[in-house]
Parts: C-alpha cells; sequence; structure tokens
C-alpha cells in the first residue's frame, strides 16, 4: 500500500490498516488494499473514516460484498 507512506495516518491508524490486510490475507485471496480518500491525500482529521478498497484475486459470494 504506497499511499500509506505518504498519508497523514497517526502510527496506531497505520497498524491497525496493515493488521486488517494481514487478516484479509489470511483468508481471502486478495490482490490489492487501496487506501483511498481524505487519509490518502494527507487531509485526514480525527474525525476521519479510513477508507480502504479491497481488491480480490477471485470472485467472492454476493453475501461478502
Amino acid at each position: 500500500m504506497q499511499a500509506l507512506d505518504r498519508s497523514n495516518l497517526s502510527d496506531q491508524q497505520r497498524q491497525a490498516v496493515v493488521e486488517f490486510s494481514r487478516r484479509l490475507n489470511k483468508r481471502y485471496a486478495v490482490a490489492e488494499v487501496v487506501l483511498y480518500g481524505s487519509y490518502a491525500r494527507g487531509q485526514g482529521t480525527p474525525g476521519s473514516d479510513i477508507d480502504l478498497l479491497v481488491v480480490l484475486d477471485e470472485p467472492v459470494n454476493r453475501s461478502l460484498r
């Protein structure tokens, strides 16, 4: 996740994103996890959420969407 290096995520938030990605990779065939939104633009504030796009290598059941 290149955007993590350029984001203004705190160390705790960055670690949470890394852990989330690690857990996803254990369960699904993850192609990519993309940080987007205010934190990716370096404009995140304490009230901002963390927007992540998860791209999988294979189709998933509709219930997972």
